[in-house]
């Protein structure tokens, strides 16, 4: 078994949505925070699909589905 320890959230996140990237390919994956009222996107892994969000963002779940 190989570990793996990360010193940071960026690490972590970006290796996170590369392997969820082989199951979905093609597809723009991101991971957000839930804010009392919104969400926050803290990491995108775009891949060319158009969708237009990236870090930093604040989403009103209004706006989602």
């Amino acid at each position: 078994m190989i570990e793996v320890y990360y010193t940071n959230f960026r690490e972590a996140a970006q290796d996170l949505l590369e392997i969820v990237n082989h199951a979905l390919p093609g597809k723009t994956l991101f991971l957000t925070k839930k804010l009392p009222d919104a969400y926050s996107i803290e990491k995108v892994l775009d891949n060319d699909t158009g969708v237009k969000i990236k870090e930093g963002d604040i989403v009103s779940p209004e706006n989602t589905y």
